[in-house]
């Protein structure tokens, strides 16, 4: 994030949800209707934790959520479908300078 300005300042714009089960394992982050950030700890990955955290999420953004994911991430991609996301669109961008190819995903909360 130190070498991205403009997502750690969307970060810093964001409302901030953090998952704490005895140190924090997961947090998430939504400005209007984007998620701008979503992470889990690997060692918790597959424990339902990134479920119960964007059911929360999604319930704070309103009736449609939008987010943007690596297109390259296929673990990301497909959580985000699995919960009724669908890819939008697709284009180029810079994630910490580097050129990534990456997805707009979009879902109508109350679509599960």
């Amino acid at each position: 994030m130190k070498l991205d300005k403009e997502r750690l300042k969307s970060l810093q714009d964001s409302n901030i949800v953090v998952f704490d089960i005895e140190g924090i394992v997961g947090f998430g982050s939504y400005k209007g209707s984007e998620l701008t950030g979503f992470f889990v700890h690997p060692d918790c990955r597959g424990k339902g934790i990134g479920r119960i955290l964007l059911d929360y999420l999604l319930k704070q953004v309103g009736s449609l959520a939008i987010l943007f994911v690596v297109k390259s991430n296929h673990l990301a991609v497909g959580f985000y479908e699995a919960v009724g996301f669908a890819i939008a669109s697709e284009f180029e961008t810079a994630y910490n300078g580097i050129p990534v190819l990456a997805n707009e995903m979009v879902r109508q909360v109350g679509s599960d």
